[in-house]
């Protein structure tokens, strides 16, 4: 279940990856060994050593065989279901879908008595939703043996018809829905012909679905096949508690005092209101057909270091390692340490002992508003332990809230959740999506794309601003941010997304830092924010304790700690000189580069906070001097602790947009050509080519986050100097006061003898106007003389 092949019998269950997704997956796996399991007992039992006697005295599984019958009749609609009807405009189109790439070995006849069995076995396939007096209702129709399976024959036809009829069938499924009338599943066999894989596209409406429902599905799928190609009888595990035995239990607790005492909990939430999230274009229309998607991803590795490692390092779920990776990307971007943000949760909580729901199809999913604060920018750990705090107190996983506020017939007490603020940003970590059916040896199924076609509606209003989904499939974690760009600029979302994820690489660099040690979460606070990161991002040639004032140094594109190695005996003794090494040069020539600002500002300024207990003063290069500019913005926002001076050197100011094409995504030959021409990296680079092809990925990513740059802040709370060369064709000094605008306190500029690279070229006035600068700070003044 875990993709883990050896595992100790003492071994955690969270901090293998585990999760509350994959416990109800497992407690069915249990179940099905003819044993009483419930998910509770892997949260009170977390290893295999804890749980053995547990499970050797429990009563063998025995299933309810009424629950095997048929279910009718009539149930209640859940909360999640009243939400949609609420919330919706166009309820008929709402749906989840996913195609499955289809083994050979499977014809179409074999898919529709597969198909048909699966709507035979789950009763939720087989509910109907009408409007009645008091609005809408849910029953279950009679079965009938009809497949909902279509087939599409596209075996003589071009490959680019074949593209245009996948399409249109695609969005012909996913429109008009007959919620009174009709199956809720609607299935579409593409066949291609002899010999080749068909493709099999399946779209559920959600009122019937969700993500721990599909995994059951298409596991029965795999294994109705299976048993259909051997010509087996079809066998599939007993049936557990029907979705209508849900919702009566469902509809019984709303009616108790011991969840109205939740109320208090769920008001006091959003008392004070929480702060907005910003908006690009407040007046723009929310709809679907404006949504857009930003997305990013980690490396294998990278998912099993945070799935494997990160729980035991921070003693935290990854649910709240996530989140809390997400509220510091969002203040970040916002600068607001609090965010307000709509969970969803699986929902299938054991509110009820005697309901194994392990089994049962249908849509659980609750949603819940969290309140989560950033408590200090460059502790993480404080970070991760306050989110797993707010967590642990939500009562029942949140499930009391969505009763309260949709299935109550206490009007008082729905009313007072309606008036709460809503969120503008929703969360939800879907878990590993590890499908047994697609790890057999000969897989009947692969997962081709995990949606097909629109979803939604064009013209329903979406519920939130920012909706963020985390999945794990095919061992790799994946992200991402669905807005509306009437609302949200591209580079934004991107933005906010790039920030998500860096910070949760920043959380893997600190368990591989902390593996020496049994659990970060044994040590104190202060000591995890001073893991020893600096030690591999700065290359301190003087350490005194005698040093007054700290130099940090961030070379041009492409550039190293190297270029700053002599400076320690050209400037003021009193100044300790902290030459940034970037990744993918140097010492860390193996490390992956950054592409994109935001992960390599919060690396860096995590690096940083050690040094810190000095004054100091920034200087940038070029590249430099765009990251020194966010570096004093982020570090005197999250720690109040501003340089002295920031100097920048050979760089207009960030609002200046650069005259030069990008060129990062070009081809290589191009791409150096372009480098020569623009005057982007030292001459004698360009004339080793061995040097150059080994360091041409780390400048593709250097220039990668110089042109995807957005400057979205303003000035910053100290003086700033500004040094160009007089040669130097992309500034000017008229350009180089740009810089005046970005702060609030002093500024000065100066040419210097020397092109783009006077650095090289002129270094003594580089180094003697430095040393003006740091003697000036020294001394109380902070004007250039």
């Amino acid at each position: 279940m875990l993709g883990i092949e050896l595992v100790s019998i003492h071994d955690n269950y969270f901090s293998l990856g585990g999760d509350s997704i994959l416990s109800t997956q497992i407690t069915s796996k249990v179940r099905q060994l003819g044993l009483e399991m419930k998910p509770k007992y892997l949260f009170q039992y977390q290893s295999i050593a804890e749980l053995a006697p547990l499970l050797e005295a429990l009563k063998p599984f025995e299933p309810n065989e009424i629950r095997q019958q048929e279910v009718t009749g009539s149930l209640p609609l859940t909360p999640i279901q009243r939400w949609l009807f609420e919330e919706m405009s166009v309820p008929e189109h709402f749906n989840q879908s996913m195609v499955l790439s289809v083994n050979s070995q499977i014809s179409y006849e074999v898919l529709q008595r597969a198909i048909a069995h699966l709507v035979a076995h789950h009763d939720a396939m087989r509910l109907r939703f009408t409007m009645g007096r008091s609005g809408w209702e849910q029953a279950y129709a009679a079965y009938t043996d009809e497949s909902p399976l279509k087939r599409i024959d596209l075996r003589d036809q071009p490959a680019n018809l074949q593209a245009d009829v996948f399409a249109a069938a695609i969005t012909e499924a996913q429109t008009g829905f007959d919620l009174s009338g009709g199956i809720l599943l609607r299935a579409i066999y593409f066949d291609y012909g002899t010999g080749q894989a068909g493709k099999l596209a399946l779209v559920i409406h959600h009122l019937v679905i969700d993500g721990v429902s599909w995994r059951i599905l298409l596991d029965d799928l795999s294994t109705v096949c299976r048993q259909l190609v051997a010509r087996e009888a079809i066998y599939l595990p007993s049936k557990t508690a029907s979705y209508r035995d849900w919702a009566h239990s469902l509809a019984a607790y709303s009616a108790t005092d011991q969840l109205r005492a939740e109320l208090e909990y769920w008001i006091h939430q959003v008392s004070p209101p929480p702060p907005l999230i910003p908006l690009d274009f407040p007046d723009g229309a929310n709809t679907t057909a404006s949504l857009a998607v930003a997305a990013s991803n980690l490396s294998s590795e990278e998912t099993r270091i945070l799935l494997q490692e990160a729980p035991s390092a921070f003693g935290a779920q990854i649910d709240a390692i996530l989140l809390a990776a997400l509220g510091r990307a969002v203040f970040g971007w916002s600068g607001e340490r609090k965010m307000h943000v709509h969970m969803e949760g699986h929902g299938r909580e054991e509110l009820f002992t005697d309901l194994d729901i392990s089994r049962t199809v249908g849509w659980f999913t609750n949603m819940y508003p969290v309140m989560l604060e950033v408590k200090d920018s460059a502790d993480i750990y404080a970070d991760i332990q306050g989110v797993k705090e707010r967590l642990n107190r939500i009562p029942n996983r949140g499930i009391g809230y969505g009763l309260l506020r949709y299935m109550t017939e206490d009007d008082g007490i729905a009313s007072q959740l309606r008036k709460l603020p809503r969120p503008m940003m929703s969360f939800n970590y879907l878990g590993q999506f590890n499908a047994e059916w697609s790890k057999e040896k000969e897989a009947l199924f692969t997962l081709v794309a995990d949606t097909a076609g629109q979803d939604l509606a064009p013209d329903s209003e979406r519920a939130h601003y920012v909706d963020v989904a985390a999945i794990v499939t095919s061992g790799r974690l994946h992200i991402s941010l669905s807005y509306s760009d009437n609302v949200h600029r591209k580079q934004t979302i991107e933005n906010l997304a790039q920030r998500f994820e860096g910070e949760l690489r920043i959380m893997i660099g600190l368990c591989q830092q902390s593996k020496s040690h049994s659990s970060v979460n044994e040590r104190k606070m202060n000591d995890v924010s001073g893991l020893d990161t600096s030690s591999k991002w700065f290359v301190r040639k003087k350490v005194n304790q005698k040093d007054a004032i700290r130099l940090f140094c961030l070379p041009y594109a492409g550039g190293n700690a190297s270029i700053f190695r002599a400076w320690h005996d050209y400037l003021p003794a009193f100044a300790e000189v902290c030459a940034v090494q970037y990744p993918g040069r140097g010492a860390r020539l193996r490390e992956p580069a950054y592409t994109s600002m935001s992960p390599l500002l919060e690396a860096v300024a995590h690096a940083m906070r050690p040094l810190l207990d000095k004054p100091y003063i920034l200087f940038g290069y070029s590249m430099g001097a765009l990251l020194a500019y966010e570096l004093s913005i982020l570090l005197s926002r999250s720690l109040n602790r501003p340089p002295l001076k920031l100097i920048v050197a050979g760089l207009n100011a960030p609002f200046v947009q650069s005259p030069v094409p990008p060129i990062h995504d070009l081809p290589e030959e191009e791409f150096r050509k372009r480098l020569l021409l623009n005057g982007g990296i030292p001459e004698e680079l360009m004339d080793d080519e061995e040097l150059l092809e080994l360091l041409s990925p780390s400048l593709r990513a250097d220039f990668s986050v110089c042109e995807t740059y957005e400057y979205t802040h303003g000035p910053v709370p100290c003086p700033i100097v500004a040094l160009g060369g007089q040669d130097d064709e992309s500034l000017s000094e008229q350009s180089l006061t740009s810089w005046r605008s970005l702060t609030n306190s002093d500024f000065s500029s100066k040419l210097l003898p020397g092109g783009h690279f006077f650095l090289h070229s002129h270094p003594e006035q580089l180094l003697s106007a430095i040393s003006k600068e740091i003697e000036c700070v020294n001394t109380g003044s902070i004007l250039l003389k």
